[in-house]
């Protein structure tokens, strides 16, 4: 993180100092979910750029398979799909080693960022577009989000939305259903979705 924030610096022609440019991401981060959103239109900086620098210093030893929630997603007789802010190549190498690659294929991996989208937040777009790629209709779509604001469109658009909870801030209203952890919300949607669906 300190090396993009340096980075950002360089990129607002040394306008401003590195103790105001962690500011200016940690508010960028809780207004819009991405730390580099205020660069980007206070400075004109290239968001591709920015993002490609972020990606080059981030590591993935830390991610594991989850057998359990692996398992939820097995049970689940649903269809999946991500839509991320990051980079299509950064999404799915995180799916990879979730070891969620076979029920999140490549094709429903959406970035807002390398297909020009609007942000999650600021658009239907993205939201559109993974419905139309997988013939749902919002009706039947549940959309999962760790970001209260993110989930703003797609409630409008009918969708079920499902808050995981990390204590950000922000107008929760968007949520209909708050679990405290993703595996959470799968096991309850196994217990009242899952077992309807395989009883007809």
């Amino acid at each position: 993180m300190k090396r993009l924030l340096m980075r950002q610096l360089s990129w607002s022609g040394g306008g401003i100092t590195f103790e105001q440019a962690k500011a200016l991401a940690a508010k960028s981060q809780a207004e819009t979910n991405n730390s580099t959103d205020i660069f980007v239109r206070q400075f004109g900086v290239d968001r591709a750029e920015m993002s490609k620098e972020f990606l080059s210093g981030l590591r993935y030893d830390f991610i594991k398979p989850n057998n359990q929630f692996i398992e939820c997603f097995r049970r689940s007789n649903a269809t999946h799909g991500a839509i991320t802010h990051n980079s299509f190549s950064r999404a799915k190498e995180i799916i990879k080693r979730c070891g969620l690659s076979s029920y999140i294929p490549d094709e429903r991996i959406i970035s807002v960022t390398d297909k020009t989208l609007p942000l999650k937040h600021e658009g239907s777009e993205a939201f559109e577009h993974l419905l139309t790629l997988t013939g749902t209709r919002p009706e039947d779509a549940v959309m999962i989000e760790d970001t209260p604001i993110n989930l703003s469109y797609p409630k409008a658009m009918g969708m079920q939305t499902v808050l995981i909870e990390r204590a950000q801030p922000g107008d929760k209203s968007h949520a209909q259903h708050i679990f405290e952890q993703p595996i959470d919300f799968m096991k309850a949607y196994l217990r009242q979705v899952a077992p309807s669906r395989h009883a007809r």
